[in-house]
């Protein structure tokens, strides 16, 4: 089984994703977002959509913040 790997920085270096993808299909995502280290699984085909998956889960998080 192949697996696949993609990662993001920003202009210093720093990781702000990385992914890793196996043969069948699927990935697991951990993301950089401001102050969350978000972890997920979803189909390589939504490869498009990642940003949107990022921050729609930030702002579910957002949501569970106590004042």
């Amino acid at each position: 089984m192949k697996n696949y790997y993609f990662r993001r920085t920003d202009p210093d270096g720093r990781l702000l994703r990385a992914v890793k993808c196996y043969e069948s299909g699927g990935c697991e995502h951990y993301t950089m977002l401001d102050r969350y280290m978000l972890y997920y699984t979803a189909p390589e085909a939504d490869f498009v959509k990642w940003e949107e998956m990022d921050r729609r889960l930030k702002s579910l998080v957002d949501t569970w913040i106590v004042p």
